[in-house]
């Protein structure tokens, strides 16, 4: 009755279950927070950088350079008006 009730071998199971995945899930946060900590440092320590990542959230653009903006995969562009003679 033990090893086959509601509190036996099938829960236990399903708790190591749940454990891996909390783990797993952890792990991958670390890792996340990790690669935040350091991109952030990057920022902190250098002022190209910070001038890049400012004029790409932006939109800014030095005096006489070009941006080119491209439709995204799978977009499509919009339709032409028709003109009827």
């Amino acid at each position: 009755m033990v090893l086959r009730g509601p509190q036996g071998i099938p829960a236990l199971t399903e708790k190591q279950r749940e454990i891996r995945a909390l783990e797993e899930g952890n792990a991958a946060l670390r890792q996340e927070l990790a690669a935040r900590e350091a991109r952030n440092k990057k920022l902190r320590e250098s002022t190209e950088i910070q001038e890049q990542e400012i004029r790409k959230r932006l939109h800014l653009l030095r005096p006489g350079e070009t941006q080119f903006v491209l439709p995204e995969q799978g977009q499509q562009p919009a339709p032409k008006a028709s003109q009827q003679p």
